[in-house]
């Protein structure tokens, strides 16, 4: 009886010690630190999910802000728009921190990560608290600050920072620092096309409306491709569609070197791109059409595959990811836990309703190899 009483003993204290030690590993371990600067407009409430998952990688890797010498924190260290008032006697629910005119010459890190900004348009909810508001869009004043300081520097961006309301000259010149050039179109995903559903955005609802003279009657999984001028294409399973709707490839190159996967879906927000002279396509996006699908798409001009990770490097290194890459609000909540990022690279599987899958086989990676690249 005692034997087995100290067996039990054993296998719980042994079962303690596996679950724990990644927390007291990630204590153990020394931290590094950098410049950053991480440019978001789109944040109307206080998830941050288009940087979160930027931080929590830097965090997780123990990467502190040389600013404040501590780990980056989502609702203070970045530059854009802050869902709440700067002090309590403020007249406004928000406040916009501007990127400085003069950045610092020693900067490690520029990340655009978006900048189609907070439109009180875009909201149909009669709370809404950013009322008659209007923010977004990369500047050139922005840019002249980032242009000073980029030589020498690591810079990445991902959708949406060339798109409306970027326009002009700003946006020629952020798409120069990437080498690539915008089609003026975009495409998403959607797992429910149906009205009552409530994915699909009005504006793209309306748009189709006025464009074919007809009412909205999509229903069931879908692809949408808008442009600018306001042209909408609709791509519906089965008709136009096979079952692996939007996947990656990549070259061998960047499989061995930023260690990313083959054919794993991506279920969100992505643009049609093209990749200039200066600049290196290590991934692109495969849209798994039918024959009437690539019939579709041919009509106006749309090829089934497009770049979407690039890489170009010379003076500066730039990368871009021609999505919403680091998009993943079902982020764990602790980042101070080691081996938790290729445990999950092995061990995601893919999930039509979240771009998890995505983040963790080829997200990660990806910023993680150019973290590694810095701080080295």
């Amino acid at each position: 009886m005692k034997n087995k009483r100290l067996i039990k003993i054993i296998i719980i204290i042994v079962i303690l010690l596996i679950v724990t030690m990644p927390f007291y590993l990630w204590k153990l371990k020394g931290s590094s630190d950098i410049k950053a600067i991480i440019l978001d407009k789109t944040v109307p409430t206080e998830e941050y999910r288009e940087h979160k998952n930027i931080m929590w990688i830097l965090n997780n890797k123990k990467i502190l802000n040389k600013y404040t010498n501590a780990a980056f924190q989502y609702n203070e260290d970045y530059y854009g728009f802050f869902p709440y008032k700067l002090k309590e006697d403020s007249t406004e629910d928000y406040f916009i921190k501007e990127i400085p005119e003069q950045l610092d010459n020693d900067l490690d890190l520029i990340y655009l990560a978006d900048t189609y900004g907070v439109h009180s348009n875009d909201y149909e909810l009669d709370n809404f608290k950013y009322k008659d508001l209007s923010y977004g869009g990369i500047t050139d004043k922005e840019l002249d600050a980032i242009y000073d300081v980029l030589n020498g520097k690591t810079i990445v961006g991902e959708f949406n920072i060339f798109n409306s309301p970027t326009q002009g000259e700003a946006r020629e010149r952020t798409m120069d620092i990437f080498g690539v050039e915008w089609s003026g179109w975009i495409a998403r995903y959607f797992k429910d096309l149906s009205r009552s559903y409530g994915e699909v955005p009005n504006w793209i609802i309306q748009n189709y409306e006025k464009q074919y003279q007809e009412e909205w009657s999509k229903e069931g999984t879908g692809i949408v491709y808008v442009h600018e001028d306001g042209q909408v294409i609709v791509l519906e399973d089965k008709k136009h569609l096979n079952e692996n709707y939007v996947y990656l490839s990549f070259t061998d190159q960047a499989k061995s070197q930023y260690n990313l996967k083959d054919n794993v879906k991506y279920y969100y927000w992505y643009e049609v791109i093209t990749v200039k002279d200066n600049a290196k396509v290590l991934g692109s996006f495969n849209i798994d059409v039918t024959e009437e699908g690539s019939k579709v798409l041919s009509k106006y001009g749309l090829d089934t595959s497009y770049p979407a990770f690039i890489e170009k490097k010379g003076d500066y290194n730039s990368y871009y990811m021609a999505c919403d890459a680091s998009d993943n609000n079902k982020i764990l909540n602790n980042y101070k836990v080691e081996f938790y990022a290729p445990f999950m690279n092995k061990l995601s599987i893919d999930n039509t309703i979240s771009n998890k899958n995505f983040f963790w086989k080829c997200y990660y990676p990806f910023f993680n190899k150019i973290l590694d690249e810095i701080v080295d």
